[in-house]
């Protein structure tokens, strides 16, 4: 898991009211991004980067359908604003509108009857079920198939849905893992992570071991390269010793994890508003006053599970690149540059799984991974 802070920025960007007109020292940037479908809310449609052209006006058309693989940042000294580039299936209807005109279109979900058991005859059959999933989501039929099946297609699975072994040697016993530090410090974040998973995920599927049983080790460590916080390597929990201890660093996690945070907003700027400037600084010092290091081993323990990285913010195992995908030398489903936000806390401030988290962990158990 890369370095929080780093990926994500320090300054916590406020909204504009919108304008039709950019102030003309505004800077704008161009970003690429997954490909998304929206349905309108309402507002209006610009047909250039400036925003001073008006293309069209979203009321008229709140039953069509608008897809996006891009958007622009247009930032001034006060704050930013973001613009999603739309258009319509046929293209006629396009142009950039504000974010908050938008929501992700959510698909009705297949009613169809759900088999117990049920065998896969080819793999058209199986992408069918495939495809009624949500994005990276097994749900339904996928997570009701028989054992044979689940072998026979476990590369397709794996790669729809970014699962994959990461661990050497077993580091789960009959579904279970035994998890042990000798470092005191990692003791109270470690036992929450614990807690939090089995909690979840509705058994005890992680234990608290000793040095002679366990199976996955967790301790504080320091590297050359700073720039990582987690790391899961040879059935070890990596923490970075350096940034636990780092007053300066714990203290930009608490101002972030206390804030109201946006994702949307969480941009690589340099600039504070005083009052977050001031949070920062009246920010304690403990590396064990947040919830980001009991966040940051669940992230490791869903690798230790064979759960790859997302783009989704409430996920725990999140990351804002595919590029952070070093464990994995198998394909992805597809890769990503852009953090998908779902209007969703960081699930590794809010230690709170996602329901993505625990199906995926639940597929990887039936494809024989853990």
């Amino acid at each position: 898991m890369k370095k929080y802070i780093k990926v994500l920025g320090l300054a916590l960007l406020g909204t504009l009211a919108l304008n039709s007109n950019i102030n003309a020292n505004a800077k704008t940037v161009t970003k690429n991004s997954v490909k998304m479908t929206y349905e309108p809310i309402q507002g209006r449609v610009y047909s250039n980067k400036k925003l001073t052209k008006q293309s069209f006006s979203l009321n008229k058309y709140k039953k069509t359908r608008f897809y996006s693989n891009k958007y622009i940042l247009i930032k001034n000294k006060k704050a930013t604003q973001k613009f999603i580039y739309i258009h319509s299936k046929n293209y006629k209807l396009k142009g950039y509108t504000s974010a908050k005109n938008l929501r992700v279109y959510k698909a009705k979900k297949n009613s169809s009857k759900i088999i117990s058991n049920l065998d896969i005859k080819s793999k058209s059959q199986l992408m069918s079920y495939i495809n009624n999933c949500p994005d990276l989501l097994p749900e339904g039929q996928i997570l009701n198939l028989s054992k044979s099946s689940y072998i026979q297609y476990k590369d397709l699975l794996a790669k729809k849905f970014n699962i994959n072994k990461y661990s050497s040697s077993p580091a789960f016993e009959n579904g279970h893992a035994y998890l042990y530090t000798d470092d005191e410090h990692l003791k109270t974040p470690l036992k929450d992570a614990i807690d939090n998973w089995n909690k979840a995920f509705g058994s005890n599927i992680f234990e608290l071991g000793n040095v002679k049983d366990e199976t996955l080790k967790v301790e504080l460590v320091t590297r050359n390269n700073n720039d990582w916080d987690g790391m899961f390597s040879n059935n070890s929990i990596l923490v970075n010793k350096n940034n636990f201890y780092n007053e300066k660093y714990n203290k930009q996690i608490n101002q972030i994890n206390g804030a109201k945070v946006d994702i949307n907003d969480l941009l690589d700027g340099k600039n504070t508003k005083r009052k977050e400037q001031e949070d920062f600084n009246n920010a304690s010092n403990s590396p064990l006053d947040n919830k980001y290091w009991t966040g940051v081993i669940m992230h490791e323990m869903a690798h230790a599970m064979g759960l790859g990285h997302t783009p989704y913010a409430n996920d725990i195992v999140f990351a804002e690149s595919s590029e952070e995908q070093e464990q994995s030398k198998l394909p992805l489903k597809y890769t990503w540059r852009t953090l998908r936000a779902n209007n969703e806390k960081i699930a590794t401030m809010t230690n709170k799984l996602s329901q993505r988290d625990l199906n995926r962990a639940r597929l990887a158990k039936f494809m024989g991974v853990w």
